[in-house]
């Protein structure tokens, strides 16, 4: 089992920058981002062509005592592990599609409001927003307004 840690900054700087971006803003409030090779969804035998190619991770963010861990995959052609930006940019997405109605999420991202595997994601995407407002407690709007990658 190989464990990376991302980023641990010992000066934090909680003034925004102008122009942040979502890597900048995870660096200066102190956010500590580990990365695990593999995931349960993986070793499950559950899984689509995709992510029978695909490579596993298994990402945890702490922040000020809190954590949430979450599963990640990247693409075959992609060898590099995933960076905190990249983390918080996927954790982001997928939260702000939790804002959504669900008759807006299937309008925004192409599925059937029939679609019981559309209302499914749309759960997970509801369950993501509400874990990483927990996590980041007051910094979740500045998250929000952090130029994405």
């Amino acid at each position: 089992m190989v464990l990376t840690e991302l980023t641990k900054v010992n000066k934090m700087n909680t003034q925004p920058k102008e122009h942040e971006d979502v890597r900048e803003f995870a660096e200066s409030i102190g956010m500590v981002v580990i990365v695990k090779h593999g995931n349960k969804e993986f070793k499950k035998g559950n899984l689509d062509e995709w992510h029978e190619k695909a490579t596993p991770y298994t990402i945890t963010v702490k922040l000020e005592g809190r954590r949430m861990s979450f599963s990640y995959w990247t693409g075959s052609a992609i060898t590099e592990e995933p960076e905190i930006g990249e983390a918080l940019d996927c954790l982001l997405s997928d939260a702000s599609c939790g804002e959504s109605s669900f008759a807006d999420f299937c309008a925004d991202c192409g599925y059937s409001t029939d679609s019981i595997r559309a209302r499914e994601i749309w759960q997970a995407c509801v369950r993501t927003h509400v874990k990483l407002m927990k996590l980041l407690g007051s910094h979740y709007d500045r998250a929000t307004r952090a130029e994405r990658l």
